[in-house]
């Protein structure tokens, strides 16, 4: 993955894995107690799993040049922005919230970044 700028790390997959073994377990554990509690957790541990899953395999940003990058969700829904479109950049706990306009671009604290990319996200910080 080292063509994009910001992408999740390995660790993030080998936690989705983590989780889709502990959804295993718990279903073959906990059959034992009743159908209906172990069908449920499983669940719970099962779409948490898809959920990182998802997320490390499909949201990651690409500079497409020093005016334009490519950004693509959790779910793999691709759309190029310009720098020049950041209209304000929210720190939370956890991550990163790019405003562009109307739109929204989420950068986990966990991220791979590139220097390129950090330095471009800083200059448009500075600007708004």
């Amino acid at each position: 993955m080292s063509e994009k700028d910001m992408y999740l790390p390995k660790w993030v997959f080998k936690f989705g894995v983590f989780l889709l073994c502990l959804a295993a377990a718990v279903f073959l554990l906990l059959s034992v107690i009743g159908p209906i509690a172990c069908v449920v957790i499983s669940l719970l541990f099962l779409g948490l799993a898809a959920a990182v899953l998802l997320c490390w395999k499909n949201q990651w940003a690409r500079m497409i040049n020093e005016e334009e990058f490519e950004y693509s969700t959790a779910l793999g829904k691709r759309t190029i922005y310009k720098f020049s479109q950041i209209t304000g950049i929210k720190r939370n706990p956890d991550s990163w919230t790019l405003r562009l306009g109307n739109k929204k671009v989420h950068i986990e604290a966990c991220a791979v970044i590139s220097e390129a990319f950090a330095r471009r996200i800083d200059q448009a910080a500075k600007r708004v």
